[in-house]
């Protein structure tokens, strides 16, 4: 990969009595220097900004334990500065030349020299994010493609509205998707299949080849340390010469093994964790698809139940009214007599025709105690306009939903497809790097061996 963002140097600063390595960032015209944790801060905002990007990863930080075993050489090592420094590089590289993140203002804040970032973090834009994607709606952001009627990718997710921030989000156990995509099962079962192929296999044996070489080199470097000590106590010198040389055939194949081992941590170990890497990142963009898909499958089945709630308030309230019309009618029939203990309210059961049936009396004892306290059809109107109003809400965050999920499905497939095409460029740059680099590497020791072969042939 062509790198135009370039880090020329990782420095140790201390500020407000606090230590920390620098990174200087080159990039065009402007020089800056960031700390880790503002990468790290980058990172995670572009991934809130933009879930369904697979954005860059960069390497992780090391743990409390890992400090205490390095006895804090973490920030001083050249070699774990210098692999961070290289990552970092790869990491801004890979944002400045994606098609989108590139364009992003809190992008060019970064790189801006004299740009304050912790002035930038608490710019409106980032303090009115969301904690979460899921309580926004990105096919209400302004500039999205259901918006605006364009086609362009997801765009950065604005503060969540209170409308969207009052669908549920999933949590605990993921219940089953109804309806599911295939496709969306069989990327998760490839991600799964690439993350135990790439990370369990590759990397690992790629780390044991690297561990094996370096052992490699510490024996050759002891090995052509005897020869030329061996060399001094023998006679006649020819002899003495002979072995002198191949000591230091042994010593340069040391070095030419240091300078493999070199070359494969960084282009060949550091890029095969990256990807590592990136097979998380996908898991993540594919968890957060997902987990929309439920919020959406969560409001249907909310929307059934309510709608299923409502035909049971207006049946409720139907029955009540023609048992009103009934005992309407029977009163007017069979007036009771002044003064008798019919006239009063409670007595009018009595005169209630049988037809009713036990379950309706059962009905109107409740009504006709609760009436002392509640209007019953008042209650009733209350509980088909809250119902009413819940649905309403309901099919507005179904269209919502639904919206979202359009987008977010296309935008996932479009940066899965960039991804792959450009999974398949950087891989096929690390085997060709791998085999030219072993190529030159065999090349300079058969030199070696040539000459150390023909110092012991002139013995």
């Amino acid at each position: 990969m062509y790198h135009v963002v370039h880090i020329s140097e990782a420095e140790k600063l201390t500020e407000n009595g606090s230590t920390f390595i620098a990174y200087t960032i080159q990039f065009g015209d402007y020089e800056v220097k960031r700390r880790y944790s503002e990468f790290e801060s980058l990172r995670s905002l572009l991934c809130r900004l933009y879930p369904t990007f697979i954005v860059p990863p960069i390497p992780e930080k090391h743990s409390l334990t890992q400090y205490a075993v390095l006895q804090k050489r973490a920030k001083e090592d050249q070699y774990i500065i210098g692999r961070r420094k290289r990552m970092l590089e790869h990491f801004l590289n890979h944002l400045v030349e994606h098609p989108i993140l590139s364009s992003e203002h809190i992008m060019h804040r970064f790189l801006e020299n004299g740009a304050s970032w912790t002035e930038v973090l608490h710019s409106p834009i980032i303090t009115g994010l969301p904690r979460s994607p899921l309580h926004s709606s990105p096919s209400r952001a302004p500039g999205s493609s259901i918006a605006d009627g364009s086609s362009v990718q997801l765009p950065k997710i604005a503060a969540a509205n209170s409308f969207a921030c009052d669908v549920a989000v999933p949590s605990g156990v993921l219940a089953p998707i109804k309806n599911i995509d295939a496709r969306w099962m069989d990327c998760e079962l490839f991600t799964n299949r690439f993350i135990q192929q790439f990370s369990g296999n590759v990397e690992k044996n790629q780390a044991r080849v690297y561990r094996k070489l370096g052992e490699l080199a510490g024996d050759y470097s002891e090995l052509g340390a005897a020869l030329n000590g061996f060399s001094l106590l023998e006679h006649p010198e020819a002899l003495a010469a002979a072995i002198e040389s191949a000591g230091q055939a042994v010593d340069s194949s040391y070095i030419e093994i240091n300078q493999l081992l070199s070359q494969m941590e960084a282009e060949v170990a550091e890029p095969i964790h990256e990807y590592s890497q990136y097979a998380m990142v996908i898991k993540q963009v594919l968890r957060f698809r997902l987990l929309k898909n439920l919020q959406l499958d969560g409001v249907q089945e909310a929307l059934v139940w309510q709608r299923s709630k409502l035909d049971g308030l207006l049946q409720a309230d139907d029955e009540a009214k023609r048992l009103a019309q009934a005992l309407e009618s029977s009163s007017s029939s069979n007036p009771p007599t002044s003064g008798s203990p019919e006239s009063s309210f409670g007595m009018r059961f009595l005169r209630t025709p049988k037809v009713l049936g036990d379950g309706i009396m059962s009905r109107l004892t409740y009504a006709l105690n609760g009436m002392m306290d509640v209007d019953p059809e008042q209650l009733r109107r209350n509980q088909i306009g809250r119902a009413s109003d819940r649905i309403g809400v309901l099919e507005e965050q179904l269209e919502m939903l639904s919206n979202d999920l359009a987008l977010i499905n296309t935008s996932t497939q479009d940066n899965l497809d960039r991804f792959q095409k450009q999974k398949m460029r950087e891989l096929k740059g690390v085997l060709i790097a791998t085999a030219k680099m072993h190529l030159e590497w065999a090349e300079k020791n058969l030199e070696i061996w040539k000459d150390a072969k023909e110092a012991v042939d002139g013995v």
